[in-house]
């Protein structure tokens, strides 16, 4: 399990931006060497601009599939981790549906 939250300040005109609060929550469980399948819950929070008092949040199904190692040497952490996953509106207010996500990520 894994939390993130977050604030975005806008340098211009934050009358129009407003800003916005991010909170993100997934967990993941590990299957046999190399598949995470995880669940993961992204909420938006609009705080002034044209989007005042919205909420929107997003539940997203996915799969990472990971560590690849890039190098035989045991001592090189150097390792690739590749995932996807679909984004699903559960929100009223929304600014898109059914986003496909896709990752890869380096570990060095």
């Amino acid at each position: 399990m894994q939390s993130t939250l977050g604030v975005v300040f806008p340098a211009g005109d934050t009358a129009k931006l407003g800003h916005v609060v991010l909170w993100n929550t997934v967990g993941q469980y590990k299957i046999g060497k190399f598949l995470w399948p995880e669940i993961e819950s992204n909420a938006t929070f609009y705080h002034g601009g044209i989007n005042d008092g919205r909420v929107q949040n997003f539940i997203t199904p996915g799969l990472m599939v990971s560590k690849f190692k890039i190098e035989r040497d045991p001592r090189n952490r150097l390792a690739l981790i590749v995932g996807g996953g679909m984004q699903f509106a559960t929100t009223h207010f929304t600014t898109y549906n059914h986003g496909l996500i896709f990752t890869t990520r380096m570990l060095f």
